[in-house]
């Protein structure tokens, strides 16, 4: 058996990854994560494949006292990925990171983009490509890496659907409406293979969605955006126009319905507040 250090093992870990349901982002970011971990183990003489729940606990501590919360949760949860990875190989019966738990932090709900803001954003896109994306944006709520996924073959050119390959190997079809699917079939013009392409024709990438979310948002003057705006926007909208949760979280590809109200967070507060001002106590007293 070859010696368990990150170095020998990165590659095989990086296969599992991809074979077992992560997408290349997911992917990308434990690998990162999991170089601070190694690098942490070689500093204190750990080996990572036998580390203890005591080691693993050291290390999560100093994180904490170092990076945000949020950044601390997805650290350890890259290592119980990890340590899922050694079960599987059969190089360890346990979980060091089985006991350990860090809350993830609820943070305010994100107020999602208004009418007037999305107008502002179309009126700014430069090119067919452009606007095709923030209309399927805001019809269909994907991830950013699901909409970079997009191939001309997902789409459904007659119903106005697409499918879309979401996280763990899961798929489901949404629709985009009259609207996006006009400003697509403009834009692709027949072209096969991945939908969105980039300088020299070749795929849009996470940096180049990013970097058109900036100019965009600096243009129509609703900077800071991004993609994941458009996500928010869309779980709000939903709701507010007469959908109900059970089905938002189908679309929105969630396991979790509690991501779903999360998401959603930005309506229920308003309904709350509105409700809370017609209906005031110390009114009626």
């Amino acid at each position: 058996m070859p010696a368990h250090t990150w170095a020998a093992i990165e590659n095989q870990y990086h296969v599992w990854l991809l074979t077992t349901g992560y997408s290349s982002d997911s992917a990308r970011l434990r690998l990162a994560n999991m170089r601070l971990f190694a690098a942490w183990a070689t500093a204190h003489r750990v080996s990572i494949k036998d580390a203890s729940h005591s080691d693993v606990a050291s290390y999560l501590a100093e994180q904490l006292s170092r990076v945000r919360q949020a950044t601390a949760h997805s650290r350890l949860f890259t290592l119980r990925c990890f340590y899922r990875f050694c079960c599987a190989q059969g190089w360890r019966k346990d979980d060091p990171t089985g006991a350990i738990r860090i809350k993830r932090p609820r943070h305010q709900p994100k107020r999602p983009l208004s009418l007037e803001e999305l107008h502002r954003l179309l009126a700014a896109c430069l090119t067919k490509r452009d606007r095709a994306i923030v209309l399927v944006l805001a019809a269909t709520g994907v991830r950013a890496s699901e909409l970079l996924r997009m191939e001309a073959r997902d789409v459904g050119w007659q119903d106005g659907t697409v499918l879309i390959h979401g996280k763990g190997a899961k798929e489901r079809q949404v629709s985009m409406g009259a609207n996006a699917l006009a400003a697509l079939q403009c834009y692709v013009n027949g072209h096969a293979g991945r939908l969105w392409l980039g300088r020299g024709g070749k795929p849009l990438g996470q940096l180049g969605l990013r970097a058109l979310m900036l100019r965009l948002g600096v243009h129509a003057n609703v900077a800071p955006i991004g993609s994941h705006r458009f996500r928010v926007t869309f779980a709000n909208d939903y709701l507010a126009t007469g959908g109900d949760i059970g089905a938002l979280q189908l679309l929105m590809g969630h396991a979790d319905p509690e991501m779903t109200v999360h998401y959603a967070a930005w309506t229920a507060a308003e309904r709350a507040f509105e409700h809370q001002r017609r209906y005031c106590l110390a009114d009626r007293l």
